[in-house]
């Protein structure tokens, strides 16, 4: 018999504080009653009605159980499932370069009710999330054995939070968002042409009477606010390219050579301020994010000569290192040969999505011909970036763009005719549209532009760039349901998964509502014609 779940939604857990420490077990809790009204109560600390209340069939009954991975590994087995391997890849958690986190969990029926063993209290995280998004869709859960895991340890989403200031509580409900779908990472765009929205102490004026940007105090409690849901924040400011808003606030750090363009602005590392600041930033963000990498851009330095470029990335990855962090950095930075062993390079510039200088030409007047060849130079070279990774050994967080950036039109309508015509205002209008489903079988570690080149996928993360996004319920309707999809991806990688993800899109509907992305897309894909299913 399936376990019943009353109106009320209870599950009550045995030992759930001391299993999962204070902070995370509060913040899960919190998580479960926003996205999908489920009361989580520990057994231990609650009173005896309570717990006759769930024996009674009012709740379901959890046992938690932290095991060591081989005895995980027979339990498995000994419960006659498949066995789930450990994670693979990199993990950005606090520590972790050590002791890498074990999400995997196993669920099988016992006298109390459902006995819940893990490795880590990750994997306890990650089973009661799985629990709550069954009562979401169906108000109960299923008795069944099961046992699962992800395939890489880094599972995230990039989001630009310059385009669109997003507030504090909006990065918040991101975070929730993407801990709800078992997201490992919350990769935060903080810098780039048009503004710095981290407030640095070490340079205020960077931020001084910008109402829009993160104060440190902001920025310290998204740490814990993510950390307490199982996501790891790694911050991301953008060098030594795309710092016209920095230049604009710090005038001492202008070079001697004018850029050829405001827009392609960028940090010349002869000068001694310049110098200071990339050091002295780099290494504040290093100390203020508590997890094990910090990503220092390095893209699109269009015009920028290649031997400025490469030193100012050094330098920036210098600092990192003396912070006792690990560099990232987009794929253009092979290009510096600054990155070894261990590092990590984002790849996002798929072979069909390389810039058409051709069309550019011709749809810009002539005062615009001399930046169209800068562009076209620098993504001239982009084929022979992941390679020069695999050479330098240099692991691959694969983001290929023509797969997982979100800010693109959808490629079908919507059952709800109001959609469309936002539909048409959102999305970089130089993008193919493509369907909700269009990424259903993209398989990270085997994304071909990395793998062909001998490279290894040791990370992945879907991105979502902001630059016609004007509201927290824009971005959610161009993250939903789209980044449900990879975020299955990017958990399953090449295992097969149940045929049903259309349902189980649909299922989760209410708990994206609940977290207040309310228009999330009514894609004609998943909801079909039939208007009285929104």
């Amino acid at each position: 018999m399936t376990p019943r779940v009353d109106a009320g939604r209870l599950l009550l857990v045995e030992g759930l504080f001391d299993t999962m420490g204070e902070a995370r077990a509060a913040g899960l809790a919190d998580l479960l009653a926003r996205a999908g009204q489920v009361t989580l109560l520990d057994a231990v600390r609650h009173d005896r009605s309570t717990v006759a209340a769930a024996a009674a069939g009012d709740g379901v009954r959890l046992v938690l159980d932290l095991l060591p991975a081989a005895a995980w590994e027979a339990a498995v087995e000994a419960s006659a499932l498949e066995p789930v391997p450990a994670p693979e890849g990199i993990d950005p958690r606090p520590g972790a370069a050590g002791s890498p986190c074990d999400e995997r969990y196993l669920i099988v029926p016992c006298e109390a009710g459902l006995r819940i063993a893990a490795v880590d209290p990750e994997g306890m995280q990650r089973a009661l999330v799985s629990v709550a998004r069954e009562i979401v869709a169906s108000g109960q859960v299923s008795p069944r054995a099961r046992a699962d895991g992800p395939a890489l340890s880094w599972r995230g989403l990039s989001l630009d939070a310059v385009r669109h200031a997003f507030s504090a509580d909006d990065i918040a409900r991101v975070i929730d968002l993407i801990a709800w779908h078992d997201l490992s990472v919350l990769h935060l765009h903080l810098t780039d042409v048009q503004d710095w929205r981290l407030e640095m102490e070490c340079e205020p004026r960077l931020t001084l009477a910008d109402a829009s940007a993160l104060s440190v105090a902001d920025y310290d409690a998204l740490v814990a606010h993510a950390a307490a849901r199982g996501v790891t924040l790694v911050p991301e400011i953008d060098l030594p390219g795309h710092v016209a808003a920095a230049l604009a606030r710090v005038p001492e750090l202008a070079g001697a050579d004018p850029a050829p363009h405001p827009m392609l602005a960028y940090l010349d590392p002869r000068v001694p301020a310049v110098r200071a600041f990339i050091a002295d930033v780099v290494a504040e963000l290093a100390r203020r994010s508590p997890g094990g990498y910090v990503h220092i851009g390095g893209d699109e330095a269009f015009g920028m000569p290649e031997g400025l470029y490469a030193e100012a990335v050094a330098l920036a990855v210098a600092a990192v290192r003396r912070a006792e962090k690990t560099p990232v950095a987009w794929q253009e930075g092979a290009r510096s040969e600054a990155f070894v062993p261990g590092d990590v390079l984002q790849a996002w510039i798929s072979p069909g999505d390389a810039f058409d200088a051709e069309a550019a030409r011709q749809e810009h007047p002539p005062e615009a011909q001399p930046l169209i060849e800068l562009v076209a130079a620098c993504f001239a070279q982009a084929p022979f970036d992941v390679p020069r990774a695999a050479q330098a050994g240099v692991g691959i967080l694969a983001s290929p763009q023509s797969t997982v950036y979100l800010d693109r039109r959808y490629a079908e309508a919507s059952v709800d005719p109001e959609q469309n015509e936002r539909a048409a205002r959102l999305g970089f209008p130089s993008y193919e549209p493509e369907g909700v489903l269009a990424a259903a079988g993209w398989v990270p570690t085997a994304t071909p532009e990395v793998v062909d080149a001998g490279a290894t996928v040791v990370a992945a993360e879907a991105a979502l760039w902001c630059e016609t996004v004007t509201s927290l319920d824009d971005a959610g309707f161009l993250l939903l349901p789209r980044l449900a999809v990879l975020a299955e991806r990017m958990w399953a990688d090449g295992r097969t998964v149940p045929g049903d993800l259309g349902a189980r899109l649909r299922g989760q509907a209410p708990a994206w509502e609940a977290l207040g992305f309310t228009d999330h897309y009514r894609s004609t894909a998943l909801w079909g014609h039939d208007e009285s299913a929104r």
